[in-house]
């Protein structure tokens, strides 16, 4: 997706010539995932229009079912891709039982 620099350090630029008036949603396992517990995965969700929450759930029920689901949309000024919308998503397995301490 990104193309060339950005604006400032760390910063690049998409491409957004071919989706001009079209909206698709894609989930993708990070390619640069964050550090986190095993066990979590470290997805994105990508969005060539303005990202709605109601459709970007939808997405994650298709594409993570049974699974739990935790996702966040960084301020501009922490993205790495400003021309296309995004969200991090983390997901697990979801506990198959619970045992209490004695």
């Amino acid at each position: 997706m990104p193309s060339e620099q950005g604006d400032g350090p760390g910063k690049k630029k998409a491409d957004t010539s071919k989706t001009k008036g079209t909206k698709k949603l894609v989930y993708m396992v990070n390619d640069f995932p964050y550090f986190v517990e095993s066990g979590i995965e470290h997805g994105i969700v990508w969005s060539t229009g303005k990202l709605c929450k109601d459709e970007m759930l939808a997405l994650l029920d298709e594409k993570l079912p049974g699974k739990e689901k935790l996702y966040f949309i960084n301020p501009p000024s922490l993205q790495s891709i400003t021309e296309v919308e995004h969200a991090h998503v983390f997901s697990r397995n979801k506990p198959t039982s619970c045992k209490l301490a004695r």
